[in-house]
């Protein structure tokens, strides 16, 4: 569907000459209606030449985008409007002047994600979110629950931020504001990752909901509840203050069936009132007839010991794209654990278990040597890509393991010109000296150095000073902030200022629109990953792509 008050006939002309089927409209009135009454998944925005346009997508995006609609907002090139169609709901955008390949690049991405959207209900922007973090609100909540938790199973965690009255007091509104929101991004994603159908919400003050429909095990919910208390205790840096954070989880069930099931908020409420009254650790479980207190799920730790042998931890490949060019340039490898009976566990998950388990250096090892030798065999195609491989905090902290990391990397034959090493900023705090050296060590033997997770911790200016690095990710988070309040935004392009000002390189992690990247671009992105154009792939997948680029 096109919508343009001037120059409709024109545009519907050069979107149906590149072969798509499409309508168009004058007026914004009844334009919803329209959209969805059709079938039509990419509305394309004529953003130039009316004034009102911002205005004109904000009546409406919150509608589409519960219907899997994509946004396609064409703006002036160099125009600051660009910000404006992003907040108000656009998922694509298209400067002007164009060519017919850009238009057809924009509109190819804009059906993919209306695909990925409708094919991942549960989890679609929704129609109430909350103003400060952008998750769906409790009344979405609890619709979303009503409507998925029918016929099904349904799970719902609660997770209260500890100790945040004193922070908004102590700290102000504004950083208590900031915490909550860094606490959102965090969460989302790692929910998502479960590929299962659910919902994050912010509920009121400082809990937040997520819920779950489907066939999955306690010991499942347990395990992400505990990844839950591991993201969320990570520092968040606001205004040069540097927060510390914590949490409890309570965890409710509601089966298929079962007469209480409208109760299973009022019960997930009690069970993490509960967690934070009887200090018998941060994780409760209610389920039917029972209340029990979640310790370590020790027979996951004692399967993932088994899971390196068996084969079980799989190494995928995310691609990395030049922004100036748009083609793949290197990739990230990351671990997937493909458990026999709780099927596919996310790399945050599975190091958290790893690392309670006291078996993080023997997993990181693995992976390590795993992913240089897959990349030593990349057929010739891929021959010109860089490798980036995540490094621990235990790693850095291991005695001798720099000369142990090169020594893996030469005999799987991989060339350390081609090697990038990725450590999170959490993780190089503790001993900034001897992390230096480390690091300085991998640059001097010919490989780069990458600070991953930039904004989940300290985000400190200091401390970058002292680390020898050629790169700064942005966490997911902080690139998702660039299409926030002006406020947000200009806390990330101050990021990747003070990133250039250091002779860094910037790479955005968590892209998924073209607003995104439109922005993180002009902010001075060199490079972004992500699922607009592509999430973890093998090697044929991957193959598959950079040949098709040729």
């Amino acid at each position: 569907m096109v919508y343009s008050q001037s120059r409709r006939d024109e545009i519907l002309a050069a979107v149906t000459g590149l072969g798509w089927r499409a309508s168009a409209s004058r007026r914004v009135a009844g334009l919803q209606g329209r959209i969805i009454g059709s079938g039509a998944d990419v509305l394309l925005v004529d953003g130039c030449v009316d004034p009102d346009a911002s205005t004109s997508v904000a009546s409406i995006a919150p509608k589409l985008g519960r219907n899997g609609v994509a946004i396609v907002a064409m703006y002036p090139a160099g125009s600051e409007s660009a910000l404006e169609l992003v907040n108000a709901g656009a998922t694509h955008l298209l400067s002007e002047p164009y060519s017919a390949a850009e238009l057809q690049a924009v509109l190819i991405s804009a059906k993919r994600y209306a695909a990925r959207a409708m094919a991942t209900s549960g989890v679609l922007p929704p129609v109430d979110a909350d103003s400060l973090t952008g998750l769906a609100d409790s009344a979405e909540l609890r619709r979303w629950l009503e409507r998925n938790g029918q016929a099904e199973t349904v799970w719902l965690l609660i997770v209260n931020i500890s100790r945040f009255d004193a922070i908004n007091e102590a700290l102000g509104a504004n950083v208590a504001d900031a915490v909550l929101r860094a606490v959102g991004h965090r969460l989302e994603p790692l929910v998502a990752e479960s590929g299962l159908n659910c919902i994050t919400a912010r509920m009121a003050g400082a809990e937040f909901g997520v819920a779950m429909v489907g066939d999955i095990s306690p010991d499942r919910l347990l395990l992400l509840a505990e990844a839950i208390v591991e993201r969320v205790g990570q520092p968040v840096a606001v205004d040069g203050k540097t927060v510390r954070l914590g949490c409890h989880v309570g965890i409710a069930v509601a089966e298929a069936g079962a007469k209480d099931r409208g109760s299973i908020v009022r019960r997930a409420a009690k069970a993490v009132a509960d967690a934070r009254k009887e200090d018998t650790g941060p994780i409760r479980l209610v389920t039917t007839g029972d209340t029990k207190v979640a310790g370590r799920i020790s027979a996951l730790q004692a399967d993932l010991r088994n899971a390196l042998a068996k084969g079980e931890i799989e190494i995928l490949f995310q691609p990395q794209f030049a922004i100036a060019s748009g083609r793949i340039d290197g990739v990230e490898a990351l671990a997937r654990w493909q458990h026999p009976k709780y099927g596919l566990i996310g790399a945050k998950t599975l190091f958290t278990v790893a690392e309670q388990s006291d078996y993080l250096v023997e997993l990181s090892a693995h992976i390590q040597r795993r992913a240089l030798e897959l990349a030593a065999a990349w057929p010739k195609s891929l021959s010109r890509l860089r490798l980036s491989v995540n490094v621990t905090a235990r790693d850095i902290k291991h005695p001798g393991f720099a000369q142990r990391f090169l020594a893996r990397v030469e005999s799987c034959g991989f060339a350390r010109t081609r090697l990038t090493v990725e450590v999170t900023e959490t993780g190089l705090m503790e001993d900034l000296d001897a992390s230096a050296k480390v690091l300085a060590k991998f640059r001097s033997a010919g490989c780069r150095v990458a600070i991953d997770d930039f904004g989940t911790g300290y985000s400190s200016l200091a401390y970058l000073k002292a680390l020898p690095a050629d790169y700064l990710k942005l966490d997911h988070g902080l690139s998702a902030e660039i299409t926030g309040t002006e406020r947000d935004s200009v806390v990330v392009r101050g990021a990747i200022d003070m990133a250039h000002s250091l002779g860094l390189s910037v790479i955005a992690e968590g892209v998924e629109s073209e607003g995104q990247l439109g922005l993180l671009a002009r902010a001075g992105c060199s490079h972004f990953q992500g699922f607009l154009r592509a999430g973890p792939l093998n090697v044929a997948a991957l193959q598959k792509l950079v040949e098709a680029e040729a």
